[in-house]
């Protein structure tokens, strides 16, 4: 119930325009937006935890599991994702550190 609850108190999740992030296997990363609000959803498909740069201003937005947001880094734990709120312009960087996605 909370996720559904959650769902719809997100224009971003209902009405908004969703861009997929260029991160490397095991984590799956897409944007969604809706009238300059911007939210990240992170999943690490794995069973070992990630941890992705982050720049740019983001904080948690929504529910988490395995979650830790630190400065710059956000950790995933095995099967962990994360829901952020981006700021424009924020970047969410690849596991692997090769490269980095603009939300």
């Amino acid at each position: 119930r909370a996720q559904i609850a959650f769902r719809r108190s997100r224009p971003e999740l209902t009405l908004g325009d969703v861009s997929f992030l260029d991160l490397a296997e095991p984590v799956l990363g897409l944007i969604r937006s809706h009238e300059g609000a911007r939210l990240g959803c992170l999943f690490n498909l794995s069973s070992r935890p990630v941890t992705l740069a982050l720049s740019g201003g983001a904080e948690f937005g929504g529910p988490r599991h395995a979650a830790m947001l630190d400065g710059g880094s956000l950790t995933l734990g095995p099967s962990g994702f994360a829901f952020l709120d981006l700021e424009r312009g924020a970047t969410i960087g690849d596991p692997c550190g090769a490269s980095a996605a603009t939300a």
